[in-house]
């Protein structure tokens, strides 16, 4: 499975699913690119789990905050998520501009 990050198709990111150590192969790894791969494999081998489930899983491990906010980013980025998020809400106030004096639409 492949989820675009910030909505740009230039960065894929391949999910990790291998969740042995997982605490520690957040903390160890050396790339964003290589933390984002291993909770979007959390987040998909947990159901597609919320943000807030998420970030409490993250807290319990005593991850450091900045891993926790990158948790942010998975369900957002996550097509199956995605394809199921609540529509925008359509203005309820239309208005125009008039050009002239007692103009009416």
């Amino acid at each position: 499975m492949k989820i675009v990050e910030d909505s740009t198709p230039s960065t894929i990111i391949q999910p990790n699913f291998n969740f042995k150590n997982l605490a520690s192969k957040l903390r160890n790894a050396k790339t964003e690119k290589e933390q984002l791969q291993l909770l979007q494999g959390m987040h998909e081998r947990l159901w597609h789990a919320p943000v807030h489930e998420t970030q409490m899983m993250l807290h319990v491990l005593g991850l450091p905050i900045e891993i926790i906010r990158l948790a942010l980013k998975i369900p957002k980025s996550c097509p199956h998520c995605n394809k199921y998020r609540l529509p925008k809400h359509k203005p309820l106030i239309k208005s125009s501009l008039t050009l002239r004096f007692n103009q009416v639409h």
